[in-house]
């Protein structure tokens, strides 16, 4: 759980409310990484906190088109509530 909090503080400074997609930095692989394990760990625990911590921080950043379909897929299990689903991507 600290490594969620740790997420949270890094992504915090650039986390902007209302900023467009074109106005967003670029998520490397390294955050996409951290995303992608932080999202598999708190679905595995149904922790939505944490979830809502990762979807909320990975607004500050526009997802590379390489990760686009995939997010996408994990978005809309998370709105879903669909934890099975969000370890079931995760896990490819």
């Amino acid at each position: 759980m600290q490594g969620y909090a740790a997420l949270r503080e890094i992504l915090a400074p650039m986390f902007k409310k209302g900023s467009e997609p074109e106005d967003r930095p670029e998520a490397d692989e390294s955050i996409m990484n951290e995303a992608y394990e932080a999202i598999a760990e708190a679905a595995k625990a149904m922790d939505i906190d944490t979830l809502d911590t990762v979807f909320q921080g990975m607004t500050a950043f526009s997802v590379p088109l390489s990760h686009s379909e995939k997010w996408e897929k994990l978005k809309n299990a998370y709105n879903a509530f669909d934890y099975d689903t969000l370890v079931s991507l995760l896990s490819l």
